[in-house]
């Protein structure tokens, strides 16, 4: 079950504004129940507390049961339930003993299910500035600008394994493939309006290969990396977020296109959060 609640600033006093319930039912049958509840107007007159009863509603019948301080009540009527029980007119039902420390078995499809609906999975759609330089070549600096893609698995809590593919489609002269595989760690913290801001340190691993569209003549690049991700929630499922990068070379084919490596580079796009 998962719940969010939106709350507004009211005069001096924070009200709900909206909220979102999801629950997830897991037995024979994978069901979801979704309640939301949106505000149109406030009345701020005559504001009357809502009682406990009223405010639980029906569903809990805890309120309604009557409870007795002893049992000496019963104890009167014991005669009559012993001699039911000698003319085998009733019967003691034993109570099975239940593991309650085995979780139930679940198939290899509920269990992707359980984590894909469960924010472990996300995509990334960012613009970039690749980390290399084409100052004092014959390319145009536009081709340090690429278009990126990505996707991150939870492994574990707030440890993340995220791919990205960066992309350079000729222009400027050059072509540019990036690749990256990184491990990142997610704190969030969240604002008055239960928004969530994500602060998110990473490290891995990129392969740059730029190609002359013109010459068929290629330079490669590989490279270790370190960076920080900010996000903030823009909606239930969607993030903006900028991130900074240092990269650090550890390898590099031939010099054929006189370009070189930056060691710093920038992203910012969108988290989609599946």
């Amino acid at each position: 079950m998962s719940v969010d609640i939106d709350y507004q600033l009211w005069g001096n006093k924070w009200i709900i504004n909206s909220s979102h319930l999801e629950t997830i039912y897991e037995k024979k049958v994978m069901a979801k129940e979704y309640v939301n509840f949106i505000a149109n107007s406030y009345d701020s007159v005559g504001i009357e507390k809502i009682r406990t009863l009223e405010a639980v509603g029906s569903i809990d019948v805890d309120f309604k049961v009557q409870k007795f301080s002893n049992d000496s009540i019963w104890k009167k009527y014991d005669t009559l339930f012993i001699k039911a029980e000698k003319e085998e007119k009733i019967a003691t039902v034993e109570i099975p003993i239940i593991d309650t420390t085995i979780a139930p078995k679940k198939s290899i499809l509920q269990g992707l299910r359980q984590y894909l609906n469960n924010d472990n999975l996300r995509m990334h759609l960012y613009f970039s500035k690749l980390p290399y330089s084409t100052s004092n070549t014959a390319y145009n600096n536009t081709s340090t600008f690429g278009i990126g893609t990505g996707i991150s698995f939870r492994i574990y809590k707030p440890l993340f394994f995220q791919f990205n593919s960066e992309n350079v489609w000729g222009w400027g002269g050059l072509n540019a493939k990036l690749r990256s595989y990184n491990l990142s760690y997610e704190w969030l913290l969240f604002t008055k309006r239960n928004r969530s801001i994500g602060i998110t340190p990473f490290v891995g691993y990129s392969n740059i290969v730029m190609t002359d569209v013109g010459k068929n003549m290629q330079q490669r690049f590989m490279n270790v990396l370190a960076g920080l991700y900010y996000s903030i929630q823009l909606k239930k499922r969607i993030n903006i977020f900028v991130g900074t990068e240092a990269t650090f070379k550890l390898k590099e084919q031939a010099n054929k296109l006189e370009v070189s490596p930056n060691m710093l580079s920038a992203k910012s796009g969108l988290i989609i959060k599946l």
